[in-house]
C-alpha cells in the first residue's frame, strides 16, 4: 500500500512538473507576444507622430499656398485694369489724334 502511495505521489508529482512546464512555456509565449505588441504599438505610434507633422507640414504649406494665389490674384487684377486703362488711353489719344 505504501508503495501504491508513492507511486501515485510520484505519477501526480510527474504531471504537476510536466504542467508546470507548461505553464512555464505558456508565460514565455505571452510574454513574447507582449513584447511584439509594445514593439508594433510602438511602431505605430511613431507612425502616428511623423504623420502628425507631415499634415502640420502641408497645412504650413496649404496655408502658404493660398497666400501666395491671393497675392497673385491681386497682382493679376492690378495689371489688368493697368491694361485696361492703357488701353482706354490708347484709345482716347487714337481718337482724339484721329480727330482733331
Amino acid at each position: 500500500m505504501l508503495i501504491e502511495h508513492s507511486n501515485k505521489m510520484l505519477a501526480q508529482e510527474r504531471s504537476l512538473r510536466a504542467e508546470i512546464l507548461e505553464l512555464r512555456s505558456m508565460h514565455a509565449s505571452f510574454e513574447d507576444r507582449i513584447t511584439q505588441a509594445n514593439d508594433e504599438l510602438s511602431a505605430a505610434t511613431a507612425k502616428i507622430h511623423a504623420l502628425q507633422n507631415m499634415n502640420q507640414q502641408l497645412e504650413v504649406s496649404k496655408k502658404a499656398a493660398v497666400d501666395a494665389q491671393q497675392r497673385l490674384r491681386g497682382d493679376l487684377k492690378n495689371m489688368q485694369q493697368s491694361v485696361q486703362a492703357s488701353y482706354r488711353l490708347e484709345t482716347s489719344q487714337g481718337i482724339g489724334a484721329g480727330g482733331g
